[in-house]
């Protein structure tokens, strides 16, 4: 196996996550179910997963629980009418953690929507955690109450060169692109992959692609 040194890595293109929804989504594999399935239900074994529902808020704030979730949930909210454009980023839930999560009340003159983007960070596979599920794996409450009718759109990242240009990015997630390459005498052997991003290794010694998903 082949070691280099990249060097200095720039990302070369960026993009909001909800205005590319569409092109990174699959359309016969966005799901529609009355709770929220996994991503192996989906036919999905790595990347993320976002969850659509709907809920009416009330009072200041809401409080959402979501009892077990593999791996990370970042959460973004919305007035239904604003469809999925511009949500706003009200935290995140991880799984080695039971904490709620607060969330400010829009004041929508429909209903609210909730966005969970789940991240797969890798699996262990093991003793106890032999089938380590990954997505939402228990029922999503807002204030003690259950949400049903849930949307799912699996997400792949495959296919980045093909996004339409859009406009200056004003929010986040966003999604960045970038290739590395290496070559002639910076190349050494290895035993072991050498580079790594949340979990996911980037070993072809040509070229490789990255792309990651932040929020601020």
């Amino acid at each position: 196996m082949e070691k280099g040194d990249y060097g200095l890595v720039k990302l070369e293109k960026a993009a909001s996550l909800f205005d590319i929804i569409d092109n990174i989504s699959d359309p016969l594999k966005v799901t529609v179910s009355e709770h929220p399935l996994h991503m192996e239900q989906l036919g999905q074994m790595f990347g993320f997963l976002l969850y659509m529902s709907e809920y009416q808020g009330k009072g200041p704030y809401n409080i959402l629980s979501i009892p077990k979730v593999h791996d990370r949930a970042q959460v973004f909210v919305s007035c239904s009418l604003d469809g999925v454009r511009n949500p706003i980023y009200a935290g995140v839930i991880e799984r080695w953690s039971s904490k709620t999560l607060e969330i400010p009340n829009l004041r929508c003159s429909s209903t609210t929507s909730l966005y969970i983007l789940v991240e797969n960070m890798g699996r262990v596979n093991y003793g106890p955690y032999i089938f380590d599920r990954k997505g939402i794996l228990s029922p999503v409450q807002i204030d003690g109450i259950t949400l049903h009718h849930w949307k799912m759109y699996p997400l792949s990242f495959n296919a980045l060169d093909n996004l339409p240009k859009l406009q200056l990015i004003t929010q986040m997630p966003d999604v960045k692109d970038s290739k590395v390459s290496i070559h002639g005498d910076s190349e050494k052997k290895l035993q072991e992959l050498s580079l790594y991003s949340n979990g996911k290794s980037l070993h072809s010694a040509n070229s490789a692609s990255c792309e990651m998903v932040r929020h601020n």
